[in-house]
C-alpha cells in the first residue's frame, strides 16, 4: 500500500482542529472531515477508510461511543482508530486504549507529532495487509487445482445423469417410468445450465468485468421474483421465507435489473443450502437514506444455519477458496456463488460482507446507492 493514496477520516466538532489538521495531512493522504459522532460513523461505512482521527469531546456523542459502535460492528471494527484530545487524565486515555484505540495525539498539535504518529499507524496497516494478502495468495494457489477439480466433478454428476436417463428412455415404453426419466433429465439439465452460467461468469469477470445495463424497474417486483424462484429450493427443505421491505424504498428504481436478480436469488438459495430442514431465512430491504434522487438501499439475507467460523469470513468472497473442500463437496456447487455476487455488488459501487456464528447462522449484508427513477 502506497502512503500517498492511504485515506484518513477526522471527526471532530471543532472546525478549527479540523482545518489544522487536514492542513498537515492533505499533502500525503486523501482527507475527509466531518463534525460529529453520528456523521462520522455514516463516513466510515460509506469510505471505508485506512485510519481515522477521532476527536474525544464531541458534543452530543462522544468519541468514546463512536469507537465502541465502530468496533462493535463486523465491517468497521478493524480501522485503526486515533483519538485526538486535550485530556490528561490518565483514566481516559486508558479507557480509549480499553475501547481499542491504536494511539493518541493531544492538543494542541503538533504537526511533526501528528505526521509521525499517523505514518507509524499507516505502516502498521500496510505491513498487516502485506502479511494477509501473502497468505490468501499461497492459500489460493494451493486451491485452485481442488476448485478445477470439483468444477469437473460437479459437471459431470448432472451429465452423467442425462446421458444415462437418456438411453433408458429410448428403451422404456411405460409412459409413466418414460416421464420419471424425463423429469430427471429435467432437473440434472438445469442444475448443468446453472453450471455453466456460473462459470461463464467467472470468466467475463476475470477478462472483462461487469457491464451494467440501466433500465427503469420495480425493486418490489423483483424481491418477489427472487423469492419466488428460490421457494423451489425452501420448499424441499420445508424453510421458511419471510420477506421484509419497508416502506421507505422507493417503488421504482433505476439499475440492472438482472445483476440485483442475480444478487437476491444467488444469496438466497444459498442461504436455503446452508440452512437445515425447517429452518429460517429473512430477506429484508430497508433504504438507510435518500439525498435527491439517489436512495442508499440495504439488503439482508438471514438464516438461522451452520454458520461461518471467524477465520473464514475473509476467504468466502474468493472464487479459489471456500470455507474448506470437504464442506464445499458436502453441500455441491462449485462454491462461485459469493464470488459472483462479490463482483456484482463491487461493479454497483456498493459493499457486501457477512456476519455470522457458528451455529447461529448468517447475515449477508449488502448495500447499493441506487439512482430513483426520476418517472416514479
Amino acid at each position: 500500500m502506497d502512503t500517498t493514496k492511504a485515506s484518513i477520516l477526522i471527526i471532530d466538532d471543532d472546525e478549527y482542529s479540523l482545518k489544522q489538521l487536514s492542513g498537515i495531512l492533505n499533502n500525503d493522504y486523501t482527507v475527509r472531515a466531518v463534525s460529529s459522532g453520528p456523521a462520522g460513523i455514516r463516513a466510515v461505512e460509506k469510505f471505508m477508510p485506512d485510519l481515522i482521527l477521532l476527536d474525544v469531546l464531541m458534543s452530543g456523542m462522544t468519541g468514546f461511543e463512536v469507537i465502541a459502535q465502530l468496533k462493535n460492528s463486523e465491517i468497521t471494527k478493524n480501522i485503526p482508530v486515533i483519538f485526538i484530545t486535550g485530556l490528561t487524565d490518565d483514566e481516559d486515555e486508558e479507557k480509549g486504549f480499553t475501547l481499542g484505540a491504536a494511539d493518541y495525539i493531544t492538543k494542541p498539535f503538533s504537526p511533526a507529532i501528528v505526521k509521525m504518529r499517523v505514518l507509524h499507524q499507516i505502516k502498521l496497516l500496510q505491513q498487516t495487509r502485506l502479511i494477509v494478502e501473502k497468505e490468501i495468495a499461497e492459500k489460493s494457489n494451493r486451491l485452485k487445482r481442488e476448485f478445477l477439480s470439483r468444477m469437473s466433478h460437479e459437471m459431470r454428476t448432472p451429465m452423467n445423469a442425462i446421458m444415462g436417463m437418456t438411453s433408458l428412455a429410448q428403451m422404456e415404453d411405460d409412459p409413466w417410468i418414460m416421464k420419471t426419466y424425463l423429469n430427471t433429465i429435467d432437473s440434472s439439465s438445469r442444475e448443468l445450465l446453472a453450471l455453466i452460467d456460473d462459470v461463464l461468469d467467472i470468466a467475463e469477470f476475470i477478462t472483462d468485468g461487469i457491464d451494467l445495463y440501466v433500465s427503469d424497474f420495480d425493486i418490489r417486483a423483483l424481491v418477489r421474483d427472487a423469492a419466488d424462484k428460490t421457494a423451489e429450493y425452501v420448499n424441499q427443505k420445508y424453510q421458511l421465507l419471510s420477506v421484509e421491505i419497508d416502506d421507505a424504498v422507493p417503488q421504482m428504481i433505476r439499475g440492472d435489473n438482472k445483476r440485483y436478480f442475480q444478487l437476491l436469488y444467488n444469496l438466497l438459495s444459498n442461504a436455503s443450502k446452508f440452512t437445515g430442514d425447517n429452518g429460517s431465512i429473512w430477506l429484508r430491504v430497508t433504504s438507510q437514506e435518500q439525498n435527491g434522487d439517489a436512495a442508499l438501499l440495504r439488503f439482508e439475507i438471514e438464516d438461522n444455519g451452520i454458520g461461518i467460523n471467524e477465520n473464514q469470513k475473509e476467504m468466502i468472497f474468493m472464487l479459489f477458496d471456500k470455507a474448506d473442500v470437504g464442506f464445499t463437496a458436502k453441500y455441491g456447487g462449485i462454491g462461485a456463488g459469493l464470488f459472483i455476487a462479490k463482483h456484482v455488488v463491487d461493479s454497483m459501487g456498493g459493499r457486501i460482507w457477512v456476519e455470522s456464528e457458528p451455529g447461529r447462522g448468517s447475515t449477508f449484508i449488502f448495500t447499493v446507492e441506487a439512482k430513483i427513477s426520476p418517472d416514479k
